[in-house]
């Protein structure tokens, strides 16, 4: 009969479940007439952690339906059945994440088919999504960072041979400011490596200066004139887990007014060191009385 069904079905799950933490639910099917598809599910069995998280005793309960019970809010109570629908149709076993309204948790449960009802398993997942809603908040931050930054940003990863010794680097990250500075498209330098790209541009003596970078941990600040391009680009390069972060802004500007002054420098001091003329400047010493 069902009531010896379910009684022997109930000893079986008692036995393997009464104990365990995370609330266990075997729903069984309510049908209609013509015994088709389920129109509610019963708690055949909880165990003991599912009545101290309801509140309620395991006698309470046992019997109650899923989608006439004061324990759950209504969006909740049709979640549940429709996953546990799902379930009983398919045979087919699923982890579900949702939201609970009214106490404001995720939860995860794994609901699989267990002779004619549904095996459920939830656990509080609230911590585990609101993390990593977090990581991911974080990790869209960072991107808009590195996107809207001045300065061409690129990370790099080693390769290796099976000496382990470096051999090359290929890119991880890499913003489109990175792309304006060289005149590489982003995907040229997505495609290529380190010495490929070095090769395309003539600058392959600066690789061993990456490879002691990582090796040694030691970070490495250069100015350097890029003659493929006519421009002056300022390195920082510093050793990140196994390969380098690199970040790299145009100076070309800098460089300009820089040599422009010099030569005026140059100039005025070749006039001066010219001229037939004896010169001096000559500073006034004023005093307290300021005259």
């Amino acid at each position: 009969s069902l009531t010896v069904e379910l009684s022997s079905e109930h000893q079986l799950l008692a036995q393997l479940f009464d104990t365990q933490p995370d609330a266990v639910i075997w729903y069984v099917p309510q049908f209609d007439i013509d015994y088709a598809v389920p129109v509610d599910f019963t708690v055949g069995y909880c165990n003991n952690a599912t009545s101290a998280f309801l509140k309620v005793t395991k006698h309470e309960l046992t019997g109650a339906t899923v989608l006439t019970s004061p324990l759950l809010d209504d969006p909740t109570r049709h979640t549940i059945f429709e996953q546990c629908s799902q379930i009983w149709k398919t045979g087919i076993s699923k982890e579900f994440t949702y939201f609970v309204p009214s106490s404001k948790k995720y939860y995860c449960a794994q609901r699989s088919k267990l002779q004619n009802g549904v095996l459920s398993i939830t656990r509080d997942h609230t911590t585990f999504v609101e993390e990593h809603n977090e990581k991911e908040r974080q990790a869209r931050l960072l991107s808009q960072v590195i996107e809207t930054s001045t300065s061409g940003i690129c990370l790099y990863e080693a390769i290796r041979d099976k000496s382990s010794k470096i051999v090359d680097f290929k890119m991880r990250l890499v913003n489109q400011k990175s792309a304006e500075i060289t005149a590489f498209s982003m995907e040229e330098l997505q495609k290529y490596t380190v010495k490929e790209l070095m090769v395309i541009r003539g600058q392959s003596s600066l690789f061993p200066m990456l490879v002691r970078v990582v090796e040694t941990g030691e970070p490495v600040y250069m100015e350097y004139f890029a003659e493929a391009r006519q421009r002056w680009i300022a390195f920082s390069i510093k050793k990140f887990e196994d390969g380098y972060l690199l970040n790299y802004i145009d100076i070309t500007e800098r460089k300009n007014l820089e040599k422009k002054a010099q030569d005026q420098a140059e100039l005025l001091n070749g006039i001066l060191n010219a001229s037939t003329t004896g010169m001096m400047t000559i500073e006034a010493i004023y005093s307290s009385s300021g005259l």
